[in-house]
């Protein structure tokens, strides 16, 4: 009996020692999103979607309302649009995995983010033509016009609808109107890149 009471008084000693004497890590959760978001980055590349969708999602969580989940959102937003042109070249069934409408979720959200990168809205526009609703898009991005960002969306589906002419005058309208926001500079790299290719 003697020899149990020395050995729980014993093991409660050590525990306790043990316990004074552990060591504690700051996480950095700026960096572990960083690294997240590289790894989904290497399997974005390999075309490993699903793998790239968790990464991503991850980063995404650790650091959520940090300005480059922005980019974290965007590259969700990609991953989902390769799985989404898949899904479309292949004619498979969405059944609860409508894939290019998890990747227009993302980028809104990228845009929410960040609104002043032009690839967020080129790739969210991308994911309304792999749904078929640009007209549509169109029409509410037209009809909502408290946000001035929203023409260089109609701008951009203009764009792929076949209405050059629209999108530069809409583009040209835009940076007229605004010039000191950081994205004119992007809009005005892309018009010059247009008139180069004619």
């Amino acid at each position: 009996m003697l020899f149990k009471r020395i050995l729980i008084v014993f093991f409660i000693v050590f525990l306790n020692l043990s316990y004074l004497s552990a060591k504690t890590y700051p996480i950095d959760a700026e960096k572990n999103a960083q690294k997240r978001n590289n790894s989904g980055i290497l399997y974005l590349k390999d075309r490993d979607y699903f793998a790239a969708i968790a990464e991503f999602k991850i980063a995404i969580a650790i650091n959520p309302n940090h300005q480059t989940s922005a980019i974290y959102y965007n590259n969700l937003g990609t991953a989902y649009l390769g799985l989404a042109k898949i899904q479309k070249e292949h004619n498979l069934p969405k059944d609860g995995a409508d894939f290019a409408h998890f990747a227009q979720i993302s980028f809104e959200s990228a845009i929410k983010q960040d609104c002043m990168q032009l690839s967020f809205y080129k790739n969210l526009v991308t994911s309304f033509e792999l749904q078929n609703i640009l007209k549509s898009k169109r029409s509410e991005y037209i009809q909502n016009n408290e946000n001035p960002l929203n023409t260089i969306v109609v701008a951009l589906i203009d764009e792929r609808l076949g209405n050059i002419e629209n999108m530069k005058i809409a583009l040209d309208d835009f940076i007229v109107a605004h010039p000191n926001l950081i994205i004119v500079t992007s809009l005005k790299d892309y018009l010059r890149m247009k008139e180069e290719k004619k």
